[in-house]
């Protein structure tokens, strides 16, 4: 018996480890009456140190919604990425591997010179949102500069409860 719970409380245990924490951040913005909420996932690092100076890369899954919509990014501490294409505001476009159990889709993202958000495109949305919440987990390759493609696996476990809570 007592071996027979001690096995239960280890199993107890390591199930509560999986468990993905998120951080919530609420923004109101009286001048336009718009409230927004942040999901923001646990950071995730690449899965080889990228070269000097961002070999200390790192990147949280952040989605954002409203009352009417929502959107997909990511934050990088410091971004190197390279790009395809140059959108027509200025941005800097590029296509980044999803990989969602053993498919692998490619999306659009989107960036800034100097900015350390990577936008996901607005057409992607939807489909990205969908690979996040049927899944415990999502890896998406990047194309850095100097150190090549690299993957994060974000952690996605809870994410559809979470969701839920805050943005429905």
């Amino acid at each position: 018996m007592k071996k027979m719970l001690i096995i239960l409380f280890f199993f107890i245990f390591l199930s509560s480890l999986a468990k993905a924490e998120w951080t919530i951040q609420k923004e109101n913005n009286e001048f336009e009456n718009k409230k927004s909420t942040y999901i923001i996932s646990e950071k995730a690092f690449p899965n080889k140190k990228l070269s000097f100076p961002y070999e200390n890369t790192e990147a949280n899954l952040i989605i954002g919604c409203t009352k009417y919509t929502e959107w997909v990014y990511f934050f990088f501490n410091s971004v190197n990425l390279n790009f395809d294409s140059y959108g027509d505001n200025g941005d800097l476009i590029s296509t980044v591997s999803v990989k969602v159990g053993d498919r692998v889709y490619e999306v659009e993202v989107n960036f800034e010179i100097g900015s350390n958000f990577v936008m996901l495109n607005k057409s992607d949305n939807k489909r990205m949102l969908r690979y996040i919440s049927d899944n415990n987990s999502i890896m998406v390759q990047f194309d850095h500069h100097s150190s090549g493609k690299r993957h994060f696996n974000f952690n996605t476990i809870n994410f559809q409860n979470t969701f839920k809570e805050n943005c429905i």
